[in-house]
């Protein structure tokens, strides 16, 4: 019976991290359709700081691509690119 509450636990895990994600990933969207301000006295605009989060991400994630290619490719070849 144990095992079924530990896996029945790590199923709703998975489930909440999911939905978490799903959350967070829209936020970007949901501001820039709503052209999302501060709130406050000076209201600046957030959408566009939102999407260079979003871009810087991105640009990362594909420079940690490239350099761990790259170190793949020395470590097979012994040669660097």
């Amino acid at each position: 019976m144990k095992i079924a509450d530990e896996f029945g636990r790590s199923l709703k895990q998975q489930q909440d991290n999911t939905a978490h994600q799903r959350q967070f990933y829209g936020i970007h969207r949901r501001s820039v359709s709503v052209l999302e301000t501060s709130g406050s006295a000076w209201d600046p605009p957030v959408y566009p700081i939102k999407l260079a989060l979003v871009g810087g991400v991105v640009l990362l994630l594909l420079q940690g691509t490239a350099k761990f290619i790259r170190d793949l490719h020395f470590a097979i070849k012994g040669n660097r690119l």
